[in-house]
């Protein structure tokens, strides 16, 4: 019969600071979008918490892309309110001006 639960963490031992970053790297270097590896109801909370954490910043949503009022390039844009100037533009129109 096969477990489908997830384990209490009270089941697991306390980690160090030291072995708790090793943990946690070993979920950035095996982390995949739409994934969990097989026994993941079964990892140590430390592994499920920063699982669960890239998936977050995974799934948050992408920024608005618009078209750049001075190069019509589609970026995600910044208002410019200046020396008669009011309008949105790319970074690289901000910070390369050519107006």
């Amino acid at each position: 019969m096969k477990y489908l639960g997830s384990m209490p963490d009270s089941f697991f031992r306390i980690l160090s600071a030291e072995e708790e970053e090793v943990f946690r790297q070993w979920v950035r270097d095996n982390w995949k979008p739409d994934y969990k590896p097989e026994g993941f109801p079964v990892m140590h909370p430390v592994v499920r918490d920063e699982w669960r954490k890239l998936d977050e910043e995974d799934s948050s949503e992408p920024p608005l892309l618009a078209s750049c009022d001075i190069c019509e390039k589609l970026a995600e844009l910044t208002r410019i309110v200046e020396c008669g100037i009011d309008t949105d533009a790319c970074q690289d129109c901000i910070n390369n001006p050519t107006y």
